[in-house]
């Protein structure tokens, strides 16, 4: 056999295997789909008109996939007609094997992926996170065990506030210095199931990098993220998530028993720490549920806030450019604090008919005004000052420590440093209007220091 159709059948091998991938990415998930459809519990007419889509689908990618599979294995079948060993050398299989990497030789170098996640857990992410019927039927798996006992003494703690407050260095502080638990990235994408998704995958290596918003902060697969707002997302089925904003809303006393029940699976025995900056938009309902949920506020001084919020808005915009399956992932976890899927809190009728964009700082100054003037009206909440975590963490530690009657270790705490920059902001108005909530915040917490 000649040293050219050698080096022809290995390349064209691997090109139809490139191609293939997507015909089997679409047959992964239109069989996904298909599974949804028929975990949906009240089967009536949506129930027929998505099994028939789904189905026609699914058939339609079995036929193209199985179309691709033949063409795959016909240079196969001619290599090895054609391959002779007694007139063949390593030559010959040197060639096979040198125009088989080169189609994906050539992908890798020309066709970057600007993703961190390859095409595989792509495939794993979608198949999972973007189907709610199978979620809901994982979740009910991985609650069964829970009694009504459990969540009586069940404790938990929520820290929240608008995004760039500093939740995230608190509860990786609080993380590493108490006894508590709750998601972490190594529970992705199994999120409603994490109780069968440990037992399968067990990372060895947890490296620490530094994450998306370049703000000095590392995470890794052992830290704490606010990762459970995937479950709200599946119970509710986004019926808060608007086009135009992120809707408050009520939730009945069977979801906050689903809710408890989810952190007591996760928790086993420990404290639930929960870091979820949604969670104002139904904070009132869990707090009236379960009394033993400790509530804590970050707030921020706003002109400072407001331009930290604007610059992560110009860095999520880049990001999610140039890699959309960034901008999915957040879609998914329900993160629309910044960038190209950005979401404001919705808590007054009034809010966004202003002239400015989220490329206004006006606008994130707006968006503080919404959030805390709502936040000081909840009662039974803490309100912790980003300033003075700081320059204090130990005296916000120990204030959580106070409050919750958790062992909260303050040995060894260094202060946190932020470089002063020169903000500017045309509103003054605006910016006195924030001011006078910032102050109240301050009053609030000096207040509840003195009471505990």
């Amino acid at each position: 056999m000649s040293y050219s159709l050698q080096f022809l059948f290995g390349f064209l091998t691997s090109v139809i295997v490139i191609i293939s991938k997507k015909p089997f990415e679409r047959l992964a998930l239109s069989a996904t789909s298909l599974l949804d459809t028929l975990l949906i519990q009240e089967k009536e007419e949506e129930f027929i008109v998505a099994l028939q889509q789904n189905l026609k689908r699914a058939v339609k990618d079995i036929v193209v996939f199985i179309f691709c599979v033949v063409f795959i294995l016909i240079p196969i079948l001619f290599y090895l007609h054609y391959f002779d060993s007694k007139n063949s050398s390593l030559l010959h299989v040197f060639l096979f094997f040198l125009g088989s990497t080169l189609p994906f030789f050539i992908v890798s170098r020309f066709i970057t992926n600007k993703s961190d996640y390859s095409f595989l857990s792509q495939l794993l992410h979608r198949i999972i996170l973007n189907h709610y019927n199978l979620g809901k039927w994982m979740l009910m798996k991985q609650i069964r065990f829970v009694t009504n006992t459990d969540i009586v003494t069940h404790k938990s703690i929520i820290i929240t506030g608008l995004a760039r407050s500093g939740t995230t260095a608190l509860v990786d502080l609080l993380n590493k210095n108490g006894n508590f638990t709750s998601l972490n990235y190594s529970n992705m994408p199994f999120l409603l199931y994490p109780r069968i998704w440990s037992r399968i995958y067990k990372p060895s290596k947890i490296e620490l990098k530094q994450r998306a918003h370049n703000d000095g902060i590392k995470v890794g697969l052992a830290s704490v993220e606010a990762l459970e707002e995937y479950f709200f997302k599946v119970v509710l089925n986004d019926s808060y998530i608007q086009p135009h904003g992120l809707m408050k809303h009520e939730l009945s006393e069977e979801l906050l028993q689903h809710y408890y029940s989810y952190q007591v699976s996760i928790s086993k025995g420990k404290t639930y720490l929960a870091k979820n900056n949604n969670q104002i938009l139904r904070l009132k309902s869990i707090m009236e549920f379960h009394r033993d949920t400790h509530v804590f506020i970050l707030y921020r001084d706003p002109l400072e806030h407001s331009y930290s919020l604007l610059s992560q808005h110009l860095n999520f915009c880049r990001i999610q450019k140039d890699d959309p399956f960034a901008l999915q992932y957040m879609n998914w976890l329900g993160h629309h604090e910044f960038g190209l899927n950005h979401k404001p809190f919705l808590f007054n009728s009034d809010f966004g008919k202003s002239s400015y964009t989220p490329f206004d700082i006006e606008y994130w100054v707006e968006c503080w005004i919404e959030y805390y003037s709502y936040a000081l009206n909840i009662e039974a909440c803490t309100f912790l000052s980003y300033e003075e975590f700081l320059s204090s963490p130990e005296k916000i530690l120990s204030t959580i420590s106070k409050n919750t009657n958790e062992v909260v270790s303050c040995d060894g705490l260094q202060k946190f440093y932020k470089d002063k920059k020169e903000i500017q902001i045309r509103n003054k108005i605006l910016l006195t209007k924030a001011r006078t909530i910032y102050d109240e915040l301050e009053n609030k917490a000096k207040i509840q220091s003195v009471n505990h």
